[in-house]
């Protein structure tokens, strides 16, 4: 939208006949993806897998706007501020979903030498850089329904019950489907699996204990160190990633 303060991403057109787009959430902040109802709504279509309707802005005079019906899209990722949208048909058939910003900022790669592809202007991948330690992957609806049903739809580390802000999130990096399995899952608060992804928080494979990087420990987030995240046969399921998680977390931290 023109003359807005949200920073919505330009189209990008693939020569498959896909197209994609970042769309930037209701507010600024991410204490406005529970408080606003559109954000909440979109929430849904993202666990769901439900497509949503895209309309672009063509021209604006006073409260009046014009605009052009896209299509269908199914919303991929949601990072920070912003959404990953994905042509939901294309030539007339349900697309393969993007699922992320890091897939939308690759997309053209398979094909580019291979045929003429849309430029992507600097300030667009500027818009939709995310660091590259982060794989921010909601997952698929079963992925996540199986992590809230095993771990009683709470984060483990936090407590926190509001949906709106909980993710399914991997253990081990997100590489498939196969990726997607109760075994290699956590439901953490959305800024937990952010940290969890950096490499700056983990949970002991034996006790079950988290552990928060040194250089936050003097944060909010100190406060959790020595909690007991999981237990149990909860613990026991993961262990194997959870194994894997921590020496790479004992690398990136230096312990």
């Amino acid at each position: 939208m023109r003359n807005s303060p949200y920073r919505d991403g330009q189209i990008f057109h693939r020569s498959d006949g896909k197209w994609m787009l970042t769309y930037h959430q209701e507010g600024l902040g991410e204490q406005d993806r529970v408080k606003e109802f559109a954000n909440r709504g979109i929430r849904r279509c993202l666990d769901d897998d439900v497509p949503v309707g895209v309309l672009i802005e063509q021209e604006k005079k006073g409260r009046k706007s014009s605009y052009l019906v896209k299509g269908l899209a199914t919303v991929d990722d949601w990072v920070g501020d912003h959404l990953a949208l994905s042509a939901a048909v294309t030539n007339g058939e349900p697309s393969e979903r993007t699922r992320t910003f890091q897939d939308i900022l690759t997309a053209d790669a398979e094909i580019s030498s291979q045929s003429s592809v849309v430029e992507i202007p600097d300030d667009y991948d500027a818009r939709l850089r995310v660091e590259r330690t982060i794989v921010a992957r909601r997952g698929q609806a079963n992925f996540r329904s199986e992590q809230i049903s095993s771990l009683d739809g709470a984060c483990v580390i936090s407590g926190c019950e509001v949906r709106a802000v909980l993710d399914a999130a991997h253990i081990m990096p997100y590489k498939g489907t196969a990726s997607n399995v109760v075994s290699n899952g956590l439901l953490l608060r959305t800024d937990l699996h952010t940290l969890l992804d950096r490499d700056l928080l983990a949970i002991h494979p034996q006790t079950g204990e988290v552990h928060i990087a040194q250089s936050l420990q003097t944060t909010e987030y100190g406060g959790f160190v020595g909690m007991t995240a999981l237990s149990g046969h909860n613990l026991e399921v993961r262990r194997k990633a959870l194994e894997i998680a921590w020496d790479r977390y004992r690398r990136m931290t230096g312990l």
